[in-house]
C-alpha cells in the first residue's frame, strides 16, 4: 500500500516535535506544518518546518518514496 494524503495544518507548537525532514527540533512556540495521511492502513501524522516543507514543493511520489526521514540536506545534496 501507498500514501494517502489527507490534510496539512500549520500549527504552533505547544510541546517539542521532530521535523521528519531535517531531523530537527520543533521548539514550543514555533510554527510548523502538520501533515495527516494514511500509510499501510494507518493514520499517520508528521511534523515539519515550513522551511523545510517548502524546498519539497516540487517533489513527486518517487521523491518522497526515496527520501529517508531526517536527511533532507544530505537528499537536496546528492548528485
Amino acid at each position: 500500500m501507498g500514501w494517502t494524503h489527507i490534510r496539512d495544518e500549520t500549527r504552533r507548537a505547544r510541546k517539542p516535535h521532530w521535523c521528519y525532514l531535517c531531523g530537527g527540533d520543533i521548539s514550543p512556540g514555533t510554527t510548523y506544518l502538520c501533515r495527516t495521511g494514511v500509510s499501510d492502513g494507518e493514520m499517520v501524522s508528521t511534523a515539519m518546518h515550513t522551511g523545510c516543507e517548502e524546498k519539497t514543493r516540487d517533489w513527486d511520489e518517487m521523491d518522497w518514496e526515496t527520501f529517508s526521514p531526517g536527511e533532507l540536506e544530505n537528499w537536496l545534496t546528492e548528485p
